[in-house]
């Protein structure tokens, strides 16, 4: 599974039952998606890896963050910032 899917997984129910403005309708997977653009990568010397995303504006920007390692693959998404 790829970051932007599992941040899709992990975050859309949050975005479609907390995070949606006055007279905002529901958001789909694909659109979810589609509006994330990775704006960094962090690597550490032991393989645990941080990728960062700007929002487009999903959570009225604020940084979306998908934590993983080499051995384990992706293990979080989260809001930051």
């Amino acid at each position: 599974m790829n970051a932007i899917n599992f941040a899709t997984e992990r975050l859309l129910v949050l975005k479609n039952n907390e995070w949606l403005g006055e007279e905002e309708e529901q958001i789909s997977p694909t659109e979810f998606g589609d509006r994330l653009s990775l704006t960094s990568i962090s690597i550490e010397a032991g393989g645990d890896f941080i990728l960062d995303f700007d929002d487009g504006n999903l959570f009225w920007g604020h940084t979306i963050t998908v934590e993983g390692s080499l051995p384990d693959g992706l293990t979080d998404a989260g809001l930051a910032g």
